[in-house]
């Protein structure tokens, strides 16, 4: 019943919940929002925090997951490690997972838990974007910019790259969300940019372009 929006630079949330705008600034002590993702279980909002690139945001060696409730009081502060960088995050089966766009890694923390583990080491891949808990909550789906998509079974950690019909991997992807068994992200690894929309099937992809468009 909530939409949250992440406004990088002036690091505020925004809200828009029964027709009603709203917004609170990030905590104190933490940096900039990226990646965001509801969890209902502890009525807790996780967000992926970093220094980007951006003009007029000081660099920093690392950032960190964080999560704040309703009203943006911080109840989570999770730094991955050093000169990790968040950029993703999602919720799923109590999980939360948060990948790195710089290092390629992607992490876990378990329901209960106060520590990150680690599922994807970093320099696996070269770029990790969104992920998605599939419908079974026994595999991990992971976006990597640079490699493709893949799957991470989270018993074993094995990573299986998913290709699509031609052989050739689905590269170019940011953010990654799971409708039933249907997979949507943005591919803007090409211009003009897409949104697509994927089903999988063994080690194969069928990908569809929903909307194409600036």
């Amino acid at each position: 019943r909530t939409v949250w929006l992440s406004s990088v630079v002036d690091r505020t949330i925004t809200t828009q919940a029964a027709g009603k705008a709203g917004a609170f600034a990030m905590p104190a002590g933490t940096l900039h929002p990226m990646g965001l993702a509801w969890d209902a279980g502890r009525d807790w909002l996780w967000i992926a925090t970093d220094c980007p690139r951006l003009t007029a945001i000081p660099r920093c060696e690392s950032g960190a997951l964080v999560a704040v409730d309703r009203k943006g009081r911080l109840r989570r502060k999770l730094p991955p490690g050093p000169g990790s960088h968040p950029a993703d995050v999602s919720v799923g089966g109590g999980d939360v997972f948060v990948s790195d766009s710089q290092n390629s890694a992607v992490y876990r923390l378990r329901r209960g838990a106060t520590a990150l583990d680690t599922l994807i080491a970093p320099g696996t891949g070269r770029s990790a974007q969104g992920t998605a808990l599939m419908s079974n909550g026994k595999y991990l789906v992971v976006a990597d910019y640079g490699r493709g998509i893949a799957v991470i079974d989270l018993a074993s950690k094995a990573r299986l790259p998913l290709s699509m019909a031609d052989g050739k991997p689905l590269r170019g992807i940011d953010g990654l969300v799971r409708v039933g068994e249907d997979y949507y992200g943005v591919h803007n690894g090409s211009t003009p940019g897409s949104l697509i929309r994927f089903r999988i099937d063994g080690n194969k992809i069928d990908v569809t372009v929903v909307h194409r468009g600036a």
